[in-house]
């Protein structure tokens, strides 16, 4: 989809929506991947939380006027600012691509880290909803959730919600290449700023 001011395209990977919908915010929570192939203005997304991550390319500043400047100049290096300030692109090398989740911080907190694998890792399920995203071009990932087993292949992604506990990823075939992968855990906040759970909503 076009970004909201025209300059760019983006793949949503998930979103979740308000029910019902507002006019004041268009989701509770999104994660996507994009295109950034030229400098220029990001659009404007009032009381929305940004945490973008690199994960193609050269590299990027950020420069949000008096609010300051921030660079991204590895990868799975995340940068976090308010989408409701004016900020600017400026590529230090050609396009990139971002990891990309965005949040209404009237309803919700997010976290984004990325990691490089190669042995098995634990994972600490402890928020409403987790997001794994397996890099394009990354080796396979097996994710084990209680003796449940998904098998991840390089764009793959895994959503989970209103699980908690101890998870374990690990590749497919140890010391076959390094696997790339985004985590994302949300928790959903009331206004009052507590944690509100929502069960089986889609």
């Amino acid at each position: 989809m076009p970004w909201k001011n025209g300059l760019g395209m983006t793949r949503q990977l998930a979103l979740f929506p308000h029910k019902p919908k507002r006019k004041d915010s268009p989701f509770i929570w999104r994660i996507s991947i994009a295109a950034v192939t030229e400098d220029g203005p990001f659009s404007l997304f009032p009381n929305i939380d940004r945490h973008l991550m690199l994960i193609e390319g050269g590299g990027l500043t950020l420069h949000g006027g008096e609010q300051g400047m921030g660079m991204l100049f590895e990868d799975l290096q995340v940068l976090s600012f308010p989408g409701d300030i004016e900020v600017s692109v400026k590529l230090a090398d050609g396009q990139i691509r971002d990891f990309n989740v965005m949040v209404d911080r009237r309803f919700a907190k997010a976290d984004l880290r990325g990691f490089c694998l190669t042995t098995p890792e634990k994972l600490s399920l402890n928020a409403d909803f987790h997001f794994i995203h397996l890099l394009d071009g990354s080796s396979p990932v097996v994710f084990d959730l209680d003796g449940s087993l998904k098998v991840l292949s390089g764009g793959d992604s895994l959503k989970i919600e209103n699980e908690k506990g101890l998870a374990t990823i690990m590749p497919v075939e140890v010391g076959k290449g390094t696997s790339s992968i985004a985590f994302v855990s949300i928790d959903l906040i009331n206004q009052n700023g507590l944690i509100q759970i929502i069960k089986n909503r889609t």
